[in-house]
């Protein structure tokens, strides 16, 4: 949950969200006073938060039950009384146990296809996770607009007490159902004490066992045993007791059943795979195996083998052509706490690798939260899959991270990047490096929509050896994307559109990490702070959320912000241009942003015209200045067609020759993408909405850029098979919760999405990068009003400089950047590079070279 928790957060834009293992009070003090944040988040079940924190800064509960439940254990009851509907919701943190007022809350159903695996743990790690990262998401939203959370009257609350380990008692006379009931509820923390022939134990797992009991034995009686599992008669079935241990023992993981010898002596061992349950079983239905391992406690070398067994035989078993590797239900491979430390288990481990690695038939694995064992088992696997609650805590991988980059060089053919294992680690990290093959929807419906993505595949091959030249061919992406989920399903649409994405928030991201390197060299060198300055007239929903979201990321990458609000009325024209007057002379604001549209009885081309060329960061004097009176002075071009030019270039399309057709008129976005696409030598067209037969131009477009502001405007009708669209419409709609929603021109429906190759989202695709541009402009403004790096740095550009001359340099400057002296000789090795020189052979650097180079940027890689 913790970790899920940071990944939403981040997702959402909270990219320096810290994360406090929360042992002790103290602890989260000292974190909470390095940090300093906004809000707290706590998915806490049995802690209370220091009144120091949520007295001083808002403070989030996520709790893991309905509106109105109290409580420590909340799911506990929930299990125990066969609860058919739950939720979770994120509460204000206040003086009483979850007493405070509801930010939001999802409910949701418990509805499993085998119950006897729902147990507190799997209901807390799949069905909770899913519905509290819903009520989180939806709790941010109320926070970022200033919507008032709910409070609660106290008849609508109810208190649940703490359901101590020794009040979890039961009679072996009881029905298996309510015996399991009680320890599945207990699963993890506290445990459930029973008693076995007089001896007292406490139980963490259980299963159902309904055909094994047929009234022979006594209850509490052990009738059979197989590998370290005992089944024991009820007053009604059975059950099995999967991990146990004795008063005593203090555990860290979930232990074995560890029972005296004599308690075992002339207990039947159950062989067969066809009786009662087992922790190692298969199943095949019309060639597809799916294998399911659900170890309760550490795995152990025989454990491992005996699924190399199980492996081995279904990889020469000729109804089988694809294996699954399912683990439990939900395809959480539980108990592989595999390390190094253990040789036997290790080593047995790295057999099963081989194992699954040299299998004939094709194999089809998950990660979902098992770290260094999952990520192993998803690369020896044929594909791999994982959901949008994947998390992997990736923070120790230094031990094993040879076995990894083996492996993965071994199916990827490059080398893994092991930095992207120094934090927790998502699905989308995954997909990105080609660790999984893709997400396949919410973990509570991944087992449904990998079984759907298995069979589509078997169905749509026939014979092993056509499905090995399918999965190892380029074409295979394309394969996959027809068969995720049944067609039509929200599923398959959102694995459609994952496939199809322009990620713009991931690059806005990279350049926004970049810039904030940049940025915090700048302060040091420049001894200054970057500042920019917006101004903004009227009361409109829609630019209050795009100020918001400027002002949000201006903070992240280290600039200070300021807006400057405009109430509407007689001498407003006057006021605002007298303001960026007053900015222009100001040498403390390096940016101003006039916030468009504004009020339809404005200037707007006079008013932008106002701003200096060199604080112009929107671009805007290019759009609104005649190039006969601009005399080379606009600095900078209109963000958005810089933004949609860079993403093109990023994901390598080529426009020369292609037919360009810009949907759009308008001056700040349609007509200098135009124009940029024209100098790329594109055939370009430029049309807007009101065009006669628009859709007969459209569908002549290799790429589709559309920029009118009007919701859904472009349908499937209007593009061709294969088409590149790129929306840089937006606009605010209402859905019928009366919730605004950012809507592009492009109506994303799945007849489209079957027909275009590449589309950029509406939120998430060109927004952010134009934001970035944005924020990037601001640097480039600041080095263009605040002096050459090499006067502030009092280099005589007219000079020839050796290498011993820049560490010299560098080593003066070590302190105020800083650099460590280790890293001085590589970055003198980088000047010289970046001026195709060799610092090797003592050459010098001639003044020109000097002025082109981007000293800021290579520092910005040692800092």
């Amino acid at each position: 949950m913790t970790a899920n928790t940071q990944l939403l957060l981040q997702e959402m834009g909270y990219v320096n969200a810290e994360v406090c293992i929360a042992s002790d009070p103290q602890k989260m003090i000292d974190l909470y006073t390095k940090v300093g944040p906004s809000l707290v988040v706590c998915p806490f079940m049995t802690k209370m938060v220091p009144d120091t924190i949520w007295k001083n800064t808002l403070t989030w509960i996520i709790h893991p039950g309905r509106k109105g439940d109290r409580g420590p254990c909340s799911l506990d009851y929930t299990i125990k009384d066969d609860v058919q509907k739950w939720g979770s919701t994120i509460i204000e943190a206040v003086n009483n146990f979850d007493d405070g007022p509801v930010w939001g809350s999802v409910d949701y159903l418990i509805n499993r296809k085998d119950m006897d695996s729902l147990t507190k743990t799997s209901l807390y790690q799949v069905e909770n996770v899913v519905s509290s990262m819903k009520a989180l998401r939806k709790s941010i939203y109320n926070w970022e607009n200033n919507r008032h959370p709910i409070k609660l009257s106290q008849h609508e609350k109810k208190w649940r007490p703490l359901w101590k380990q020794k009040n979890r008692n039961f009679s072996w006379n009881d029905s298996a159902v309510d015996i399991s009931a009680i320890i599945k509820a207990s699963d993890g923390k506290p445990g459930a004490p029973i008693e076995i022939n007089g001896k007292k134990y406490i139980a963490y797992g259980s299963h159902f066992e309904y055909t094994l009991n047929d009234g022979k034995y006594q209850p509490g009686q052990i009738m059979y045993r197989r590998n370290k599992h005992i089944c024991i008669a009820c007053g009604k079935y059975a059950i099995w007791i999967t991990a146990l241990r004795n008063l005593k023992e203090r555990i860290k993981h979930l232990p074995e059943n560890i029972l005296p010898k004599e308690d075992l002596e002339n207990i039947p061992v159950l062989t067969s795979v066809n009786e009662g349950w087992n922790d190692i079983r298969s199943e095949i239905y019309i060639g597809v195996c799916s294998i399911m391992f659900d170890f309760s406690t550490t795995v152990t070398q025989s454990d491992i083998y005996r699924l190399m067994d199980l492996l081995r035989e279904m990889d020469n078993n000729n109804d089988v052509k694809i294996v699954v590797l399912q683990g439990d239900e939900h395809c959480i491979y539980k108990g592989f706490n595999i390390f190094p430390g253990d040789n036997s288990t290790f080593k047995a481990f790295l057999d099963l690798i081989e194992v699954i690695k040299n299998m004939k038939k094709p194999t089809v694995s998950s990660i979902m939260y098992s770290g260094f064992a999952g990520l192993m088992i998803g690369l020896s696997s044929t594909y791999c899959f994982s959901s949008n609650q994947t998390v992997l805590d990736t923070r120790n991988m230094d031990k094993v991270s040879d076995y990894l980059k083996d492996l993965y060089f071994e199916k990827c053919g490059k080398q893994l990047d092991m930095n992207i294992f120094k934090d927790f680690v998502g699905g989308r990290v995954l997909r990105e490096h080609g660790i999984i093959n893709d997400i396949l929807g919410d973990i509570d419906l991944y087992t449904h929509n990998l079984h759907n993505v298995v069979e589509s595949i078997d169905e749509y091959i026939n014979g092993t050896n056509e499905l090995n030249s399918i999965l190892n061919s380029s074409e295979h992406l394309s394969l996959f994307k027809h068969t995720f989920e049944y067609k039509g399903s929200q599923n398959y649409l959102n694995n459609l559109k994952r496939s199809l994405y322009i990620d713009g928030k991931s690059m806005s991201y990279d350049i926004q990490d970049q810039l904030y390197k940049y940025v915090s060299i700048i302060k040091k060198l420049y001894k200054k702070k970057l500042f920019i300055v917006v101004i903004s007239a009227g009361d409109r929903y829609d630019t209050s959320l795009y100020l918001k979201n400027k002002r949000k990321r201006s903070k992240e990458s280290g600039i200070d912000f300021l807006e400057v609000s405009f109430e509407e009325g007689l001498s407003l024209e006057k006021s605002i241009i007298d303001s960026i007057e007053n900015m222009n002379q100001d040498e403390c604001v390096h940016g101003i942003i006039v916030q468009l549209p504004l009020p339809a009885y404005l200037n707007t081309k006079k008013i932008v015209k106002t701003i200096r060329p060199e604080k112009d960061i929107d671009g805007f004097h290019s759009i609104f200045t005649d190039p006969n009176e601009a005399n080379g002075k606009n600095f900078f071009k209109p963000c958005t067609a810089e933004a949609v030019m860079d993403m093109i270039h990023s994901y390598k399309i080529d426009l020369t020759g292609k037919t360009v057709v810009v949907v759009g008129l308008g001056p700040i976005v349609g007509l200098p993408i135009a124009l940029s696409a024209k100098s790329e030598g594109a055939n370009v067209i430029i049309c807007d909405k009101n065009t006669v037969k628009i859709e007969e131009t459209t569908q002549k477009a290799d790429v589709l850029i559309s920029a009118t502001g009007e919701p859904n405007l472009i349908k499937e009708h209007w593009v061709s098979e294969k088409t590149i669209v790129i929306d840089c419409g937006i606009a605010l709609q209402l859905e019928n919760n009366n919730e605004p929603v950012l809507t592009g021109d492009v109506q994303e429906s799945k007849e489209l999405l079957e027909k275009v190759s590449m589309l950029t989202p509406v939120p998430g695709g060109v927004g952010p990068m134009t934001v970035a541009i944005l924020l990037y402009n601001v640097m480039k403004a600041f080095l263009l009003q605040s002096g050459n790096i090499w006067d502030v740095l009092n280099i005589n550009r007219k000079q020839f400089l050796k290498p011993k001359e820049w560490e010299t340099i560098l080593q003066k400057l070590s302190e105020t950047v800083g650099i460590t002296s280790n890293n001085i000789g590589n970055i003198v090795r980088d000047i010289y590079t970046n001026c195709k020189k060799d610092a090797e052979k003592g050459e010098l650097l001639k003044p020109d070279e000097i002025e082109s180079l981007d000293l800021v940027k290579i520092l910005s890689k040692y800092t």
